[in-house]
């Protein structure tokens, strides 16, 4: 169990390099939406159970039958063997879950004094399609928040800041994160970036797989969007510009990749066909890493013929 943890971490590191290498060129060839999709690669990697057969990357699983055949060996077994030493294994185990703990812990405590500040005096203003629309204070800009109580949260001046085509453009953003999942992606990267707790990669590819959940967002609402309406987008992701919110909530503009977004909104959309083809193509690269990363599981040993 040891080594498959080991490994699964080794991987699931080395497949969040070759997504932060690879998703500016995916995003430019096929659009920011297939780009968003790389990142399911080191997420399925974590929950991979080991596989009979080895691994390509990490090689075979032989241990287990050499074990088997020495345990059947009268000269190997006469062999003293020294008493077991303190168990090391086991106490970075321990560190490793506390760290784990620890790290997930403050990111709920953080997006609970957060949605705390949020929430209070926020008033109802509509609800559509089972999600709360409400105007807080504490907020500078949209955001979507909540997966079993769905919310939308508006800046207090959200009719004054935003014209009428800038405020629809925001909401159509906010709800889209809310249709596409992208709340319970965050609670996932999250959980994949506490058992990484102590590895910088994983918190460069977090942050990395957030700017490109709101690029595919963007993608989404613009789709079919007419050249004025991306202009009113535009408008609307400027004067959304706020600090990071909490990475559990879905903020509509970290001012912190704000040019990236606005330039990607001034081309034009890809066509079907070469969409079509980016999904085919994460989808065989998705499918080939999860093959070649995995860890292996030995065969059950023979018993020897006595």
């Amino acid at each position: 169990m040891i080594a498959w943890g080991l490994e699964t971490l080794a991987a699931s590191t080395l497949l969040m390099l070759l997504v932060l290498v690879l998703r500016r060129p995916v995003a430019a060839a096929f659009g920011a939406r297939v780009a968003y999709a790389l990142w399911a690669l080191p997420a399925l990697r974590m929950v991979l159970p080991a596989l009979p057969g080895g691994s390509l990357l990490f090689g075979g699983a032989d241990a287990a039958p050499m074990i088997a055949v020495a345990a059947a060996d009268p000269v190997a077994q006469a062999v003293p063997v020294a008493a077991a030493p303190f168990d090391s294994a086991l106490l970075l185990l321990v560190v490793w879950a506390a760290g784990a703990l620890l790290w997930l812990g403050a990111q709920a405590w953080r997006y609970q004094r957060f949605m705390a500040r949020a929430l209070a005096g926020a008033e109802a203003i509509d609800r559509a399609a089972g999600v709360d629309v409400l105007l807080s204070a504490a907020v500078a800009g949209p955001l979507a928040a909540g997966i079993r109580h769905r919310r939308i949260l508006l800046p207090a001046d959200f009719a004054t800041r935003y014209t009428a085509d800038e405020r629809r453009l925001a909401l159509a953003h906010e709800g889209a994160h809310h249709r596409r999942g992208d709340l319970l992606a965050n609670l996932a990267a999250l959980g994949v970036v506490a058992l990484h707790w102590w590895n910088p990669v994983a918190h460069w590819a977090l942050r990395a797989f957030r700017i490109d959940q709101e690029l595919a967002c963007d993608a989404t609402v613009l789709a079919d969007a007419a050249p004025g309406e991306r202009f009113a987008y535009g408008r609307a992701v400027l004067k959304s510009a706020c600090p990071a919110a909490p990475v559990a909530a879905c903020a509509m503009n970290d001012k912190s990749h704000l040019k990236q977004r606005i330039v990607m909104m001034r081309e034009r959309p890809l066509g079907r066909l070469r969409r079509v083809a980016g999904i085919a193509s994460v989808a065989g690269l998705v499918f080939g890493g999860l093959l070649v990363s995995a860890s292996g599981r030995a065969p059950a040993p023979v018993a020897p013929v006595a």
